[in-house]
């Protein structure tokens, strides 16, 4: 359900966690601790030298979610802790935090949170809407008989994801229910998010929405709670529709094509200004020669004067 998935929209997110002083802060101090412990041990093993060397940050990052998925999928490692040296849950646990700064800094950059938009909005939407069905027909079955299609409604939802969509919905919540960033928790193997809807057990003489709310886990954890009238207008003034966000996503093809023909004109340019180079050039060399052969004709003419004289 990743939408970041579709169109080629991934690599057009604006990220902006380069100007964020506290991001840079966290991957600076990530990146540093990490070279000074284990760069030496990774450039004996990749037979590179280790002398007055560091891995940016990127690199950690890219290293350490192999290293993670290569472990979680059992994969053999022994052969890669003996010949390094380093320990391996030490290891494994310094590469979960560069992971889950790896995640989160995209959100603390990220000002527009777009990221979080176009990674989250299509599970949360899709949530809301049999949220509402449910409860829609939990208040109709207090105002009418029920009836065999009063059950045919679904009562639970099951939906798997990478850890980039887990990580969006749980940012989603976080953002715009209040929470601090610093609750983010990264989504790791068989990690469940859950939105559960529950009733009050008070029966009013009106049902309606907000007799209803939402909580939010995270597995076990309760993250948010809230009531259901609250929850849907937050969702419905911040997520983005589908609509919105194929307009966003083709936007920014449209603004990739359009580059890529800027890009071609200025070449087309650049060619066309060559070939009028090779042109005088070539316009200046033929009148050198037609120069030379008025001159030389010049000169035999003279000589045929003189012989004959």
């Amino acid at each position: 359900m990743n939408v970041q998935d579709s169109k080629g929209c991934n690599d057009k997110v604006n990220k902006t966690r380069d100007n964020n002083e506290v991001t840079k802060t966290i991957i600076i101090n990530a990146a540093k601790q990490f070279n000074t412990k284990y760069s030496k041990n990774l450039h004996n093993y990749y037979d590179k030298n280790p002398e007055n060397f560091t891995y940016d940050f990127d690199w950690i990052g890219l290293f350490c979610d192999t290293l993670v998925s290569d472990y979680s999928d059992g994969r053999k490692m022994e052969d890669f802790f003996t010949r390094t040296g380093i320990n391996k849950d030490e290891l494994l646990n310094d590469c979960w935090e560069i992971i889950k700064i790896n995640f989160r800094d995209d959100f603390y950059g990220d000002d527009k949170n777009e990221v979080i938009l176009l990674g989250g909005s299509t599970l949360i939407r899709e949530i809301l809407h049999y949220m509402k069905l449910r409860i829609d027909e939990d208040i109709k079955s207090e105002k009418e008989e029920i009836n065999v299609s009063d059950f045919s409604k679904p009562k639970m939802l099951i939906y798997s994801g990478h850890d980039s969509t887990l990580s969006a919905g749980e940012m989603f919540m976080i953002k715009f229910f209040d929470l601090k960033v610093e609750d983010f928790i990264y989504p790791t193997y068989t990690t469940q998010l859950s939105f559960e809807v529950t009733r009050d057990e008070k029966r009013p003489e009106k049902l309606d929405y907000s007799n209803y709310k939402v909580t939010f886990y995270f597995n076990d954890q309760v993250l948010v709670t809230k009531n259901f009238d609250e929850f849907k207008k937050k969702v419905e003034d911040n997520a983005l529709t589908p609509q919105q966000i194929n307009e966003y996503c083709d936007g920014k093809i449209e603004e990739k094509s359009n580059n890529g023909q800027v890009y071609a004109v200025i070449f087309l340019g650049c060619l066309s200004f060559v070939f009028l180079i090779i042109i005088i050039v070539l316009v200046l060399q033929l009148k050198i020669i037609k120069n030379n052969n008025e001159s030389d004709n010049k000169n035999n003419y003279a000589l045929m004067n003189d012989e004959e004289n």
